[in-house]
């Protein structure tokens, strides 16, 4: 949980082995839900799948920004 919503920053967590990222404010509900299927092990790995997902969006999000910044 954090409050940094950058994507390069994100990009970096995902790397780094982080299984979500998610950002402030965020409604306790979305919380338990995300914890809950952490925690559910027939949920575990949808959520793997989509993490790996997000980590390829995320890398092509950061990609153009620097492409952009150049």
């Amino acid at each position: 949980l954090s409050a940094i919503g950058d994507f390069t920053e994100q990009l970096h967590a995902m790397e780094d082995g982080s299984v979500d990222y998610i950002t402030k404010p965020i409604k306790p509900s979305d919380l338990a839900d995300k914890v809950e299927a952490f925690l559910d092990p027939s949920k575990r790995q949808a959520m793997d799948r989509d993490t790996h997902a997000k980590t390829g969006k995320l890398r092509a999000i950061v990609d153009i920004m620097h492409r952009d910044r150049d």
